[in-house]
């Protein structure tokens, strides 16, 4: 999502993509997808810790509201 909304705004507005845009990009999309790792492997301490079962079907949405 990261690297499509980089490229969605130079589209837009009509820039040029210099290297430091590329590195700046690629360091977004990084962070955005060590995060989503984290999210993901922090969804088994939520079950735990809140009781929640992951048959439920809201894991992701659980997930994605309650940051520890």
């Amino acid at each position: 999502m990261a690297l499509v909304g980089g490229a969605l705004a130079v589209w837009l507005t009509g820039g040029v993509v210099s290297l430091s845009a590329l590195v700046g990009c690629l360091t977004v999309f990084g962070v955005a997808a060590r995060n989503g790792i984290l999210m993901v492997s922090v969804l088994p301490w939520l079950y735990v810790r809140f009781g929640r079962s992951p048959s439920t079907g809201r894991h992701a949405l659980d997930g994605a509201g309650r940051q520890p």
